[in-house]
């Protein structure tokens, strides 16, 4: 029993400080060319949200053809990427899960801080495909949810396994004083 529980604690600690597998995490290059419901806008902000499948990588995005954008990510399914004025701009998304995973997100494109369209985004198995959303209102989406990773639920657990050995040996070394 006892060993069965110190092996149980010891794997539970081991995913916890482990390494997180980056051999399933994927990468795709895609852009915007700046044009939205028929206008030619500089992009300055584009903001990104999965809305199903999986998480993005951290950062999310990368190799910008502008230097000069950074991206943010905010939470594992939320980023948002800020920069001067550019009429395209390409990029490579990161993501987290494997390439098996299908992946829908939306994206939001702002011109001079002034929302100017949005996308829905689907990638299955390393192709994409898109269509204009046309959703008059980009404050819909939750900018500010966090989820909690598994790796919190798996720390408590080790902890209260823990105190319950702890626990089990204290009354066990009572037992033998008596």
């Amino acid at each position: 029993m006892k060993k069965g529980l110190l092996i149980f604690l010891l794997l539970s600690f081991s995913l916890i400080i482990g390494p997180a597998n980056q051999a399933s995490a994927w990468d795709y290059t895609i852009g915007d060319d700046g044009v939205w419901n028929g206008t030619h806008f500089n992009l300055d902000k584009l903001e990104f949200f999965i809305i199903s499948g999986g998480t993005f990588a951290d950062p999310a995005q990368t190799n910008f053809s502008n230097d000069e954008w950074q991206a943010t990510l905010v939470n594992p399914r939320y980023s948002q990427a800020i920069g001067p004025g550019v009429g395209s701009i390409f990029w490579t998304f990161r993501f987290a899960d494997p390439y098996s995973v299908p992946i829908i997100l939306d994206w939001l494109a702002y011109s001079e801080g002034n929302f100017r369209g949005d996308a829905r985004v689907s990638f299955t198995g390393g192709s994409f495909s898109y269509y204009n959303l046309l959703n008059p209102d980009p404050s819909s989406y939750d900018r500010s949810a966090v989820p909690l990773p598994p790796s919190v639920l798996l720390l408590v657990t080790g902890l209260l396994g823990l105190l319950g050995l702890r626990w089990k040996c204290q009354r066990n070394h009572k037992k033998d004083f008596r």
